[in-house]
């Protein structure tokens, strides 16, 4: 997985990796933990993340389902990840 994240970082990973990941907000909230927590946790090694050219944190969505499910948490499993990235940029579902 990380080999898939540093391809990405370069600009050469499938564009599946891009429609499985989240941004930070999306993924705190999905953790329902805060922004500054979840980056010290990736900062930590608990949950992987890689940086976009521009110097954002994505996450891939089985991770932070992963990460929510250790710290006792659930998330909504029946909305598509392209989905969940629109509510995250845009503040509403996409549907």
């Amino acid at each position: 997985m990380r080999e898939h994240m540093t391809r990405f970082a370069s600009g050469s990973a499938q564009s599946s990796i891009v429609t499985d990941s989240v941004g930070t907000t999306l993924a705190a909230e999905l953790c329902h933990i805060s922004k500054g927590t979840l980056k010290r946790a990736a900062t930590r090694g608990e949950i992987a993340s890689w940086q976009t050219p521009g110097g954002h944190r994505r996450y891939l969505r089985v991770d932070v389902d992963a990460f929510a499910a250790s710290l006792g948490q659930a998330t909504p499993a029946t909305r598509s990840s392209a989905d969940l990235d629109a509510a995250d940029h845009y503040g509403a579902p996409t549907r």
